[in-house]
């Protein structure tokens, strides 16, 4: 009889090994979920930012809002403002325009006085969802 309660602690030890390493794995696959969709919202903003300083730059070189869109290889794409004051284009994940893109990048520009410079406000969702918006401003804008 006194043989049995060794082998029975042994178990008892085994059991709780396993027991505290399933919960060590756990711990450690929710870290690396975790991560994983932290890298993948930064990389979403990251292509954000990327779209909207490249349009920011882009609005501040252009003479007229069809050189912008050449400059961004947008033209035929971009989808302009009824009242002319903005236009939208679609980027795929490559930061291309596409006509199925999943970047929405959208671009309104005012001009508050005769004499002000011309003033951008740049955006950049996806899913509906804003990731990352820019205001800009230029002078020297005539002819838009």
């Amino acid at each position: 009889m006194k043989q049995r309660h060794p082998l029975t602690a042994f178990y008892i030890e085994t059991l709780l090994m396993i027991i505290v390493f399933v919960g060590i794995i756990l711990c450690i696959t929710r870290v690396f979920g975790r991560s994983r969709q932290q890298s993948r919202d930064a990389q979403q903003l990251t292509d954000a930012v990327c779209l909207a300083q490249n349009a920011a730059e882009a609005f501040s070189a252009a003479e007229t809002p069809e050189e912008m869109q050449a400059l961004l290889e947008m033209t035929g794409i971009a989808q302009p403002a009824a009242d002319g004051s903005g236009l939208t284009c679609l980027f795929g994940k490559d930061l291309r325009p596409s006509e199925d893109g999943d970047y929405l990048l959208q671009m309104q520009w005012s001009r508050p006085a005769e004499d002000a410079p011309l003033y951008a406000v740049l955006s950049v969702s996806e899913g509906g969802q804003e990731l990352y918006s820019l205001e800009t401003a230029a002078a020297g804008k005539e002819g838009w």
